[in-house]
């Protein structure tokens, strides 16, 4: 979902189109595909079986793995001199975006390679770490994926007091090949609102990442960073912005 959402911000700053519908469907999985996910212990099982809704816990120390959810997502890209032609809100703006292929077999995580797509996000947007309100991590509730993440977050952001990071995940589940892009509109829905949504499963952090808690937070917020980061390393992140207010 992320990587098409890169390649629609491509094709409309290019000039090659005006406009880009980009389509997140949900991701159907067959009976092999899922005990394989099962057995190299990225998904979640044992604890918590009796209440499912607390099984994702992205940065917690229980943690156990991702949970599966069904979704999808549909988001239109638009050159703003055309949205303004046609009198369409614009509801939020998309300033940068980073992709970095680490070359990883397997499942295992980089964080050098985390970083980079992270760092040349905020690269092509012509921002500093700094400048990011807000981080919807990939975070998905695996133990090595989590901590990995938490090592490529501080390596770019610190330990900033003033920046929160929070999974979507608890929330939908893990949607898989759509989960980039609806964590994208999740994102644009919290900045609209001034506000991120809780960790409602965090109740044990072991990461000195700032994360949000189990409650909601009103924030200032302006910019953010949503992060996907899948098997064999591929790393993907986009900077997400309110419009100027301005004319």
């Amino acid at each position: 979902g992320t990587l098409a959402l890169i390649q629609a911000a491509r094709t409309v700053a290019a000039g090659w189109a005006e406009r880009a519908l980009v389509v997140a469907p949900v991701a159907e999985l067959s009976p092999v595909e899922t005990e394989a996910l099962r057995r190299t212990g990225a998904m979640a099982h044992e604890h918590f079986r009796d209440e499912p809704a607390r099984m994702c816990r992205p940065f917690d120390a229980a943690r156990q793995g991702f949970v599966r959810g069904e979704g999808a997502a549909a988001l239109v890209l638009e050159h703003p001199h055309a949205a303004r032609r046609r009198g369409a809100p614009v509801l939020a703006e998309i300033t940068g975006h980073g992709q970095r292929l680490d070359a990883r077999r397997g499942t295992e995580p980089d964080a050098d390679g985390q970083a980079a797509a992270m760092r040349a996000a905020l690269a092509t947007a012509g921002l500093e770490p700094a400048d990011i309100d807000y981080v919807n991590a990939h975070g998905t509730g695996s133990v090595l994926g989590d901590t990995t993440e938490a090592a490529s977050l501080t390596a770019v952001f610190g330990t900033r007091p003033s920046l929160r990071v929070n999974s979507t995940k608890p929330l939908t589940g893990h949607c898989l090949s759509a989960a980039g892009l609806i964590e994208a509109a999740a994102t644009v829905a919290q900045l609209r609102a001034g506000t991120v949504h809780p960790n409602v499963n965090l109740e044990r952090p072991d990461t000195a990442v700032p994360l949000a808690g189990r409650t909601a937070e009103h924030l200032p917020l302006r910019t953010a960073l949503s992060n996907s980061f899948a098997f064999g390393g591929i790393n993907a992140s986009v900077v997400i912005r309110l419009p100027d207010p301005r004319p």
